[in-house]
């Protein structure tokens, strides 16, 4: 049986040429989105196109965070366990504290 074996060069490589078509999917076509979806009249529309686009924002998060967290372990094999806390925490502080630092520049943008 010929099996391919991959190195963790060639996993890197594989995660980085897709990671960016992931990113850009999951930041700028899904929830730009949502922006527009006050212009959305109709409430039955509104409530099944949002549940539509957070599975698919969900799916897009999952493909980009599962790979991460193999490469950091393939990269740093002997700190496994602190290197995935480390992203994990990362990946946390990040959704605690982007929600407060998106309405501080809300408001210092000016709107109300």
């Amino acid at each position: 049986m010929n099996r391919k074996v991959y190195h963790q060069k060639d996993l890197t490589l594989l995660f980085y040429k897709y990671i960016a078509d992931v990113l850009f999917f999951n930041l700028y076509l899904i929830n730009l989105h949502f922006s527009f979806f006050n212009r959305i009249t109709n409430n039955t529309l509104y409530i099944v196109l949002s549940c539509i686009f957070r599975v698919v924002a969900g799916i897009a998060i999952g493909l980009v965070s599962v790979p991460s967290f193999g490469v950091l372990t393939k990269m740093i094999p002997t700190r496994v366990a602190f290197v995935t806390a480390l992203a994990e925490a990362a990946l946390n502080g990040a959704q605690a504290f982007g929600p407060f630092m998106g309405s501080l520049l809300y408001d210092a943008g000016g709107y109300r």
